[in-house]
């Protein structure tokens, strides 16, 4: 039971269902505020993706700098999958599923023709009116 508590599972997350050490914890309030709507989802996401998603919403930047339009974030499947803890497959089916469901915008971004990243927009039911 004791390594049960461990990995998460005795209290209904999933393994891997806690930040990798080091990993970006929410310091803005925009920020929490929107894990607290990611977490009010309820039954609407399955705990992994409410999980990647709100991964994803610890990295999003609210600054308005040249090229990083506020609320977008950009990390790299293997990194959300650091953060998470699961594998990089089970991160890009997470993401598959959230971008279906509406919860999530991705926009490619190139230079000199080449994909560089995908720039990713949380989108709360909420906000789609």
């Amino acid at each position: 039971m004791q390594a049960a508590a461990q990995n998460g599972a005795a209290c209904g997350r999933p393994v891997g269902a806690y930040p990798r050490p080091g990993a970006r914890v929410a310091k803005n309030g925009k920020t929490h505020a929107l894990i607290e709507r990611i977490r009010s989802a309820g039954k609407a996401l399955e705990p992994r993706e409410r999980f990647v998603l709100v991964m994803i919403a610890q990295r999003i930047g609210w600054s308005k700098k040249p090229g990083r339009p506020p609320g977008t974030c950009n990390p790299s499947i293997e990194t959300i999958a650091e953060d998470t803890g699961y594998h990089v497959h089970t991160v890009e089916a997470s993401l598959r599923v959230l971008r279906s469901a509406g919860w999530l915008q991705v926009t490619p971004e190139f230079h000199d023709g080449k994909q560089l990243c995908n720039r990713y927009r949380i989108t709360p039911p909420e906000d789609r009116t």
